[in-house]
C-alpha cells in the first residue's frame, strides 16, 4: 500500500486512528485480520476441530459431516464491541457481520457426505489521520482502508470405518481490500488531492480432513489447507492515467494446520483442545517476495462441554448444553514492530427449538489483545456469537 508508505514518510505533527474494527493489522500489502471461522458452539467452548455431533455442522472439519444423518444447515452472525487504547487516546466501537453460512447432504446416510459453505477469511476498516506543515502550508491526510477476503468451499467426506472419516476438499478465495487517501493542502487556493485503488485477490487451495478415534472416548481432528495460489488485481482511480493502468500480481497464502483432540469424560461431559497455525510471515508472498511485518498466526484454545440430556421426555433446562473455554493467540501482523498476543475466555449454550431437529447456539467471549507498552495499543473485546442450525425435518413432527 504505496499511501502507507508515504504516511509514514511525512514529518508528522499528530496522528489519530480511527476503525469500524479492530485497529490491529495496518500494515503495508495487508489482507486484514484473520477471521477464524468457528460455529457459536465452537466459540463457546473455544475447542471444536475434534467434535462430532449429529446436527452442528462443523466449520474446522469438514470429515465431521458423515455423522450428519439429514440435509442440514447453518447460519452464523457475530457482533464485537471493542474498547481500545493508544498513546493518544481512548476509544468505542462496535461492529456485527456475517460469519458464515454452510450446508451438508449426506448422499448415504452416516456413511458419504457433500458439503458447501461460504465463509469470511480476512477483514479490515480503519481510518489514519495525520496532519503536518510544509513550508507554512497545514496539511492533513486521510487514509481510508476496508474490505477482506472470504472462502467458498465444496467438500466431500466418506466414513472408512466405525473410528476413521477422512474429507476432501476445494476453496476459492476472493475479496477486496480498497484504499482511498485524500490530502488537503490550507494554501491560498486550498488543494485538495484524491487517490483511490481496489486491490481484486483470487485463488484456489485445496482442503484435506481427518477425524477417528484411536482409542475409547477420545477423537482426534485434523485439518489442512494447502497454499493459496492466485492474483492480485490493482485498480487505480486517479487524475493521472499512468497510476490507473491494472497491474497484476502473482500471490500466494500460507497453508492452514489444524489439530484437535476430544475426550468424553462421561455421557455428560466432554473436554477438548485445538490448535491452529499460519505462517504468514513467510508463506505470505507477493511476486515472490515475502512481505514486511507480518507474524507467524497460532491460536490454542481448551475448553468443556456438559450436554444436555438425551431423553425424549424431560424438562427444557434439561434439554441445554452448556460451555466454557479459554483460548490464546499470537496474531499474523507486527504491531510496532512487535508480535500481538491475545488471550481470552468464552462461554456458550445450545438451546433447543425442535428436540434432534434445530437448535440456536449463542456464544460470548471477552479478551484482550496487544499491549499499550509493547504495541503501543491494546484493544479489550466483548464478542457475542449466534449459529442457527435446523436439518430438513424442521416442518415435520418427530413422533410422525
Amino acid at each position: 500500500m504505496k499511501s502507507l508508505l508515504l504516511l509514514v514518510s511525512l514529518c508528522l505533527f499528530s496522528v489519530n486512528l480511527f476503525a469500524g474494527e479492530s485497529q490491529f493489522g495496518l500494515v503495508n500489502q495487508s489482507m486484514g485480520n484473520l477471521v477464524v471461522p468457528y460455529s457459536a458452539s465452537g466459540k463457546g467452548r473455544s475447542f471444536e476441530i475434534a467434535h462430532m455431533d449429529s446436527l452442528h455442522l462443523n466449520l474446522r472439519n469438514f470429515a465431521t459431516m458423515t455423522n450428519i444423518s439429514q440435509t442440514t444447515f447453518s447460519f452464523n452472525l457475530g457482533y464485537n464491541a471493542i474498547w481500545a487504547e493508544n498513546r493518544v487516546e481512548k476509544t468505542f466501537f462496535d461492529f456485527a457481520n456475517f460469519q458464515g453460512v454452510s450446508l451438508a447432504i449426506p448422499l448415504q446416510q452416516k456413511i458419504f457426505a457433500l458439503g458447501f459453505g461460504i465463509h469470511p477469511y480476512t477483514s479490515i476498516e480503519q481510518r489514519v489521520q495525520s496532519t503536518s506543515t510544509i513550508d507554512g502550508d497545514a496539511i492533513s491526510q486521510n487514509v481510508f482502508v476496508r474490505g477482506g477476503l472470504g472462502k467458498a468451499n465444496f467438500n466431500l467426506a466418506y466414513k472408512f470405518s466405525d473410528n476413521l472419516s477422512v474429507g476432501l476438499g476445494y476453496e476459492y478465495t476472493f475479496g477486496k481490500i480498497s484504499e482511498q487517501v485524500v490530502i488537503d493542502v490550507e494554501d491560498n487556493i486550498s488543494s485538495e488531492i484524491e487517490f483511490k485503488y481496489d486491490n481484486k485477490l483470487y485463488g484456489n487451495g485445496l482442503v484435506l480432513s481427518l477425524i477417528g478415534s484411536p482409542l475409547e472416548n477420545v477423537n482426534i481432528g485434523v485439518m489442512t489447507r494447502t497454499p493459496v495460489f492466485g492474483k492480485i488485481t490493482q485498480t487505480g482511480e486517479t487524475l493521472a492515467d499512468a497510476l490507473n493502468s491494472d497491474k497484476e500480481f502473482d500471490v500466494e497464502l500460507p497453508s492452514e494446520y489444524n489439530i484437535g483432540i476430544e475426550y468424553l469424560l462421561s455421557p455428560t461431559y466432554i473436554v477438548g483442545l485445538d490448535f491452529i497455525y499460519q505462517d504468514w510471515e513467510k508463506g505470505y508472498l507477493v511476486d515472490d517476495k515475502k512481505i514486511a511485518q507480518h507474524n507467524s498466526y497460532y491460536h490454542i484454545g481448551a475448553g468443556v462441554e456438559k450436554k444436555g440430556s438425551e431423553r425424549r421426555f424431560v424438562k427444557y433446562s434439561e434439554q441445554i448444553d452448556y460451555r466454557l473455554g479459554v483460548f490464546y493467540s499470537e496474531l499474523a501482523h507486527l504491531n510496532n514492530n512487535e508480535k500481538v498476543n491475545e488471550y481470552g475466555i468464552s462461554a456458550g449454550l445450545s438451546l433447543p427449538i425442535q428436540k434432534f431437529q434445530s437448535k440456536i447456539d449463542l456464544a460470548g467471549f471477552i479478551a484482550k489483545r496487544g499491549n499499550l507498552s509493547k504495541n503501543i495499543l491494546e484493544e479489550i473485546i466483548f464478542g457475542f456469537g449466534i449459529s442457527i442450525n435446523a436439518n430438513e425435518l424442521w416442518f415435520v413432527n418427530i413422533e410422525d
